[in-house]
Order: C-alpha cells, then sequence, then structure tokens
C-alpha cells in the first residue's frame, strides 16, 4: 500500500485504464484494513479500540480510506486534500519492523524507530530552543545589520533580513547551509560585523543546536536498545552461544585422542604448550598454582573431564557473578548446611547409642564377674564332696546314691 500510495500521487489525473487500476487496487487494500480492523476487535474484544496505537491506526483508515473512497466520491465530494494524508499509512510498516526485529539486520532499524518515537517530547523542546534562538538572532540580525548606516540601502541585507519572518528564514537557511555564503560575502565588505554574527548564528544554530537534535535522537535509540528486554535476551543468547562454540573448539583442540573427554594428562599438558589455553587462565586472572583446583572443578567426580562441565566452569569463571549465581551458590551452601546438620544429628543418635552400649556393656560385665565368683563359691563348696582319686561303683551304687542324695534334699526342704 506504501508503493501504491507513491505511484498514485506521480501518476496524471487523467481517466485511464493505469489510474482506474490504481484505484481499485485503493479500494482493495482499504477493504483489507477494514477487514482486519472487525478481525481484531472480534478476536480481542470491543476493548481492542480502547489501546491508543489501536485507535490512531482505525482512525487512520477511516478518514484516509472509508470516508474519501466509499463515502465522499460517491457523493459527489472531492476529497484530495483529506487524500494528501493517506501517506500516513506508510507509518503502518513501523509494526512490520516491530514483528522482525528479531532479524539482526534489522535491529539497528528498530533502535533508530523506537528512539526518535520516545524522544518526541524532547525533539519539541529542542526544536522549541532552535525556534526561540532563531528569533532572538534574527531580532538582533535587524538592528545590527538591517538598520545600520552601512546595509540599510544594501538590497541584499534588507532582502535577508528586512523583517523578524525574512530574518527567521535566512537564519534557518543558516542552519540547513543553504547559500549563505555568497550573500554574506557582499554584505562582509560594507559591514565589519557581519562575519562575527554570522560565525556566531551558524556556530549556535548548526553546530550546537542542530547537532543537539541527533544527539538526542542517537542517545533515546541507544537508551531504548539497552532498555528492550527482549533484544538484551537475544545478545545475551548469542554472546552465549558464541561463547560455547569459541570453548568448544578449545576443547577439541585440547583433546589430543579426540576421545571426547579430557583426561588430566591432556589438560596440564595444553597449560604448557597451548597458546590459547594460556592466553585463555591469563584472561581470567588464574594463577599458576590454581590450575590443579580448576581441573578439580573441570571434572568434578570424574578422572576425565566431559565437553559439557569444561564449558560450564569455563563459562562462569569468564563472566561476573550475576543475581543468578549468588543466588545458585547460596542454595548450594544451604543445602549443605542442611546435610551437614543431618551428619551432626546423627553422630550424636552415634554417640548416645555408644554410651548406652558402654553402660549396657559395663553392666554386663559386672553381673558376669558375678557369675564366676559364684562358680568359683560353688567349686569351692563341692571340692570336698569329689574324691581325690577315682571311684569305681556300678550303675546301681549310683542310683542308690542318688536317691539318697534326693531324700536329702526334701528332707531339707
Amino acid at each position: 500500500n506504501g508503493l501504491l500510495i507513491g505511484v498514485q500521487a506521480s501518476a496524471t489525473t487523467e481517466a485511464s485504464d493505469f489510474t482506474q487500476m490504481l484505484e481499485d487496487l485503493e479500494h482493495g487494500f482499504t477493504g483489507v484494513f477494514v477487514l482486519e480492523i472487525v478481525l481484531r476487535m472480534l478476536s480481542d474484544g470491543w476493548t481492542w479500540i480502547a489501546n491508543t496505537g489501536n485507535a490512531a491506526d482505525t482512525m487512520l483508515i477511516l478518514t484516509t480510506g472509508v470516508l474519501p473512497l466509499w463515502i465522499l466520491k460517491p457523493a459527489g465530494v472531492r476529497s484530495d486534500a483529506m487524500r494528501a494524508f493517506a501517506v500516513l499509512r506508510v507509518l503502518r510498516l513501523i509494526r512490520l519492523v516491530r514483528l522482525v526485529r528479531t532479524v539482526p539486520m534489522l535491529r539497528i532499524l528498530w533502535s533508530l524507530i523506537q528512539g526518535v518515537l520516545d524522544s518526541g517530547r524532547l525533539w519539541l523542546f529542542t526544536l522549541l530552543l532552535i525556534g526561540v534562538t532563531i528569533y532572538i538572532l534574527s531580532i538582533f540580525c535587524i538592528y545590527a545589520l538591517a538598520n545600520s548606516p552601512e546595509l540599510e540601502t544594501d538590497e541584499t541585507t534588507q532582502d535577508l533580513f528586512q523583517n523578524v519572518p525574512r530574518g527567521a528564514f535566512t537564519l534557518f537557511q543558516f542552519l540547513t547551509l543553504d547559500s549563505w555564503a555568497e550573500p554574506v560575502r557582499s554584505m562582509m565588505k560594507k559591514n565589519p560585523l557581519v562575519t562575527p554574527t554570522v560565525i556566531v548564528s551558524i556556530m549556535t544554530l548548526t553546530l550546537v543546536l542542530a547537532n543537539l537534535v541527533t544527539a538526542v535522537i542517537v542517545n533515546n535509540a541507544f537508551g531504548r536498545a539497552q532498555a528492550d528486554q527482549y533484544l538484551a535476551v537475544l545478545q545475551k543468547r548469542e554472546e552465549m552461544n558464541r561463547q560455547v562454540d569459541e570453548m568448544a573448539k578449545l576443547f577439541e583442540d585440547i583433546d589430543e585422542d579426540h576421545s571426547g573427554s579430557l583426561s588430566a594428562q591432556e589438560y596440564f599438558t595444553a597449560l604448557k604448550s597451548n597458546s590459547q589455553v594460556q592466553d585463555l587462565m591469563t584472561l581470567l586472572d588464574i594463577e599458576e598454582t590454581e590450575h590443579e583446583e580448576i581441573w578439580r572443578l573441570i571434572c568434578y567426580s570424574n578422572d576425565e573431564a566431559r565437553l559439557e562441565d569444561f564449558i560450564s566452569v569455563l563459562r562462569t569463571l569468564r563472566g561476573e557473578a550475576s543475581a543468578k549465581d549468588v543466588f545458585t551458590n547460596l542454595r548450594r551452601l544451604l543445602r549443605a548446611n542442611r546435610e551437614l546438620d543431618r551428619i551432626a544429628q546423627r553422630i550424636k543418635d552415634g554417640v548416645d547409642c555408644m554410651v548406652f552400649l558402654q553402660a549396657e556393656a559395663t553392666a554386663v560385665r559386672i553381673q558376669l564377674g558375678q557369675l564366676l565368683t559364684d562358680v568359683a563359691e560353688f567349686v569351692r563348696t563341692v571340692e570336698p564332696c569329689i574324691p581325690l582319686v577315682p571311684v569305681e561303683a556300678s550303675e546301681d551304687q549310683i542310683k542308690e546314691a542318688d536317691d539318697k542324695i534326693c531324700r536329702k534334699l526334701e528332707a531339707l526342704s
């Protein structure tokens, strides 16, 4: 539609098949835009129109398309002045740029557009400052140059600075550096004050204020780019991918046997002979005495380091400590503290158990000592009853003696 507007502006007003085709295309684009608005309202509800950007977009379509093409023209009313504002539809391309802002080639364009849009208020005040400066300088030029005796009758001077509007337009020419040298040279010959006046005007308007407008736009563009979190995430992701690729290539160079893992010998050999590894350690401010500690971080739980561990450790050492890293380390520290608390509790329970077992062992030892004492006393008691020499007795005699002992025991009981 933006191209069509340009072609229509360049085409002749005479009726022809070409102009009719352009008009038909304009009706088609207007219909598509109206359909888009209707579908958006059906999808998002009537509150969609409450958004400032959506409301402005809708009014743009209604006033530059629907009203002149479908209402005023059928009624026989000319709407050339209203149709002139159709060029504002080109601004709708900003939405397309926003959709493709993820493309690296268009990020700078998106930042510039956002910088211009966000600097509207600053731009307005800057232009106001330029206008006030031009107004003051034009009054000064009228009194200092146009009304001076040397230039009072000079046609060039009067043409440039006869009144405030002419003086302001002349100074605007100075601002844009448009055709100012020739008339100024003729005035310089008659009044020496012309030279410093023109120099001060050009330096103030062009070198200071005009560049101030550019600085405001550029500053807002860079500020917007830095504040755009989405672009920041993409840039961080690209930087991360670049670092990963760089470290993966370094890992392949160190891995001499191409086994996919790094041994301690390959690691320490690379520290001595590989210049890239040496430069990386210097960049990370790692001393030679810390190389072994770095290896323990890389290999972690075995004698070989994987590519993932190698990249993870080096990326952590290369980057600054972020809030996420601090939080991760704090979480690991808390987990370690909880584990230490559990181990301490287990040790305490073990100590209590050992104290209990020690007390039980002491009680058993005392009981065993008492038992040994009783056994010794029993042996001393029954010792007289045991003959010193073997006694031969028959089974009947043994049985008779047993019965006699039992009767005596029963009598005692």
